[in-house]
């Protein structure tokens, strides 16, 4: 007889190796009606696609795409204190006064 702490490890390891997202794990089987699992497979399929550009993209793009966002996000929390930084066409913060 496996032990109840094997078997949970056992089941831990089958869902990381099979790329399943641990969610699954924390659901009832109520809630794994048609629709659900129609909305569980396209999010599966999302998260695979994400990891595939992840595995194909140059890490220094991934790099320069994410200061791309983290310009975006403080352009959006701080309006109106960027300016363009001459020779560059990026955009970098102005200090306050």
């Amino acid at each position: 007889m496996i032990s109840e702490r094997k078997e949970d490890e056992y089941i831990n390891t089958f869902m990381k190796e099979s790329g399943y997202p641990m969610d699954f794990l924390n659901m009832g089987l109520s809630s794994l009606s048609r629709k659900k699992v129609e909305e569980l497979r396209k999010k599966c399929d999302k998260l695979r696609e994400e990891i595939e550009r992840y595995e194909c993209t140059h890490p220094g793009d991934l790099w320069l795409q994410e200061l791309e966002e983290l310009r975006l996000e403080l352009e959006n929390l701080y309006p109106g204190q960027w300016e363009l930084h001459p020779g560059y066409g990026t955009k970098e913060m102005v200090r306050p006064k």
